[in-house]
């Protein structure tokens, strides 16, 4: 299994309330918990893969999305945007999670967070790509990682359904504003840096 992961540590906290993480994913390893992106220095915030069903969760202590959905396919990209707006109302609106541009409705764990909740996110502690505190790599593929502060975006910012083959394609030029901590990394087979106009 591969052990290569990304960190990055912000110099102050962002927002906390709203923010979305898009990226588009490659699985090659099955039955594995592989954590895509988090933070567990101060409290706890991941996306991962699971091991017991090859299915998505992405928790903290005040939600947990955890689809019915399972993912074992390792010859195709998927593409996971999870958007997030915790000043939102109606507490389903507050967590979203879309795969292949198609919003998650089914799960078999659903929590929303409270009401303008400050997330363990986009703090000032050292946040995590393709691996958790200390184990659970991912050992697939990343592209087009982004993460955006202050905004909560849709996966159709991201991608769109090809009109020829019905298939969920990438956008590889998104209108987005990235807000302070925001960042986009893997934007091709070379770049680890942020590809953002933050430098971040």
């Amino acid at each position: 299994m591969a052990t290569t992961y990304l960190t990055h540590t912000f110099g102050s906290a962002g927002n906390q309330k709203t923010f979305t993480v898009s990226m588009w994913v490659k699985k090659t390893t099955l039955d594995a918990t592989e954590q895509l992106f988090g933070q567990q220095a101060s409290s706890y915030f991941r996306m991962i893969f699971k091991a017991a069903n090859n299915g998505i969760r992405c928790y903290s202590p005040t939600f947990d999305l955890t689809p019915s959905q399972v993912f074992r396919d390792v010859s195709g990209w998927y593409h996971v945007c999870l958007q997030m707006d915790t000043t939102e109302s109606v507490a389903a609106d507050r967590a979203n999670l879309y795969i292949n541009g198609v919003k998650v409705t089914v799960f078999d764990t659903e929590t929303y967070p409270g009401l303008n909740d400050d997330l363990p996110v986009n703090n000032a502690q050292i946040h995590q790509i393709g691996r958790g505190a200390s184990t659970d790599y991912f050992g697939g593929l990343l592209s087009y990682f982004y993460f955006i502060d202050g905004t909560a975006y849709p996966a159709s910012t991201f991608g769109e359904v090809d009109s020829d083959t019905g298939e969920w394609t990438i956008n590889t030029n998104p209108t987005v504003t990235m807000g302070t901590n925001g960042f986009l990394i893997l934007k091709n087979g070379n770049t680890i840096t942020d590809q953002s106009s933050n430098s971040n």
